[in-house]
């Protein structure tokens, strides 16, 4: 198949009191703004899922700009979704938002039922992690992370 026929794979939720909501997985565009708009809480959120030892050794030599092994197997989607909507719940409501292509209805995914937000972003993780795995993704975020670090280095030292 081609490109040009390829739709990104939805689910659709329904809401508590009417209505649904379909949400894809996360884009690389999506991830991007992300990292631009929230990147302290995402650092913030990575800290608190990566409390285990070799996790944040790994995660410190990625910073660092070295070759390392994310060993995330051990980390399981719902303990990331419950730490995130614990540490980061505006963080969420956006991604389900965006995921949902609707991104002025932050305050509207804020308000749903907590079992509600933590399916969602169950599924959200599914969908994004269904063919790259955790490790490369959280890879990939974390050298936009350092891109990101970087270039406000050099704006600052440019002005």
């Amino acid at each position: 198949m081609a490109l040009k026929g390829w739709t990104q794979p939805a689910t659709t939720f329904e809401l508590p009191g009417g209505g649904s909501v379909a949400v894809r997985g996360l884009s690389v565009d999506i991830v991007a703004a992300l990292v631009r708009e929230d990147r302290t809480t995402l650092e913030s959120l990575f800290s608190q899922v990566t409390q285990r030892q070799d996790i944040r050794e790994a995660a410190e030599a990625l910073q660092a700009g070295e070759e390392a092994e994310m060993p995330l197997e051990a980390l399981d989607t719902g303990d990331v979704v419950a730490a995130a909507l614990e540490h980061a719940p505006g963080l969420c409501a956006k991604v389900i938002a965006w995921s949902a292509g609707e991104p002025d209805e932050i305050d509207t995914a804020r308000q749903l039922p907590f079992p509600t937000q933590f399916d969602i972003l169950v599924e959200i993780g599914r969908l994004t992690f269904e063919v790259t795995p955790v490790g490369k993704f959280l890879e990939a975020v974390i050298a936009l992370t350092r891109s990101a670090n970087t270039g406000a280095a050099m704006a600052k030292h440019l002005s």
